[in-house]
């Protein structure tokens, strides 16, 4: 039960986009981007796995747009919105920036940064295990971008759970999805639980 509660709570920590490093018995897990999973401290022990849990095969810029594609934006407020976003990536400041975008001309900069690294040629990279998990029911990435990670990393593991959302609880439909988001006290995808265990441990042995 200790790796397992340490495991959910890597899980979640993941999806913030926060990278930190714990122990697994005597593995080093290294849980965040793919960039943090290549820049191992030296004072981290060896093996290191890295867990891709309900991750993006493409640029969070590419994807952030694909998002708001999907929810059926009127015309008047998305077109403005896309536009806003390819200038702010190509280096611009959008000042003031438009309506359904509320990105201080502040901030614009350090997005730019991290909205444009591509994770797959970082992925090919990566000399450890590797577990890669995608969700069906997951709203913010889709099966092709499990697809493009898994094929950037042959070597991986992998698992589908038809059920599974972006913050790994299984949900039925899509008012269960949102509802999930604003319900910290579900239970995580037990599976996905059980296939982390399992592969950390298993790194473990080797």
């Amino acid at each position: 039960m200790r790796v397992y509660a340490l495991i959910g709570a890597l899980a979640i920590i993941f999806l913030c986009g926060t990278t930190i490093i714990a122990r697994a018995e005597e593995t080093a897990i290294r849980v965040g981007n793919i960039d943090a999973v290549l820049t191992t401290p030296a004072n981290v022990e060896r093996p290191v796995v890295a867990l891709l849990i309900a991750g993006s095969g493409t640029t969070d810029h590419d994807l952030l747009k694909a998002q708001l594609e999907r929810k059926q934006i009127p015309a008047e407020v998305l077109e403005p919105v896309l536009k806003a976003i390819d200038d702010i990536m190509a280096g611009q400041i959008v000042d003031p920036p438009p309506r359904g975008l509320p990105i201080a001309p502040s901030m614009q900069p350090s997005l730019a940064s991290a909205f444009t690294e591509d994770p797959i040629d970082p992925l090919k990279l990566i000399d450890r295990p590797i577990l890669i998990v995608g969700g069906g029911r997951d709203r913010q990435v889709a099966r092709l971008d499990f697809v493009a990670l898994s094929t950037a990393a042959p070597l991986a593991k992998t698992l589908w759970l038809p059920d599974m959302n972006h913050v790994l609880v299984d949900v039925a439909d899509g008012d269960d999805d949102l509802a999930a988001y604003n319900q910290p006290e579900r239970t995580l995808d037990t599976d996905m639980i059980d296939a982390v265990a399992t592969f950390i441990l298993g790194s473990n042995a080797r």
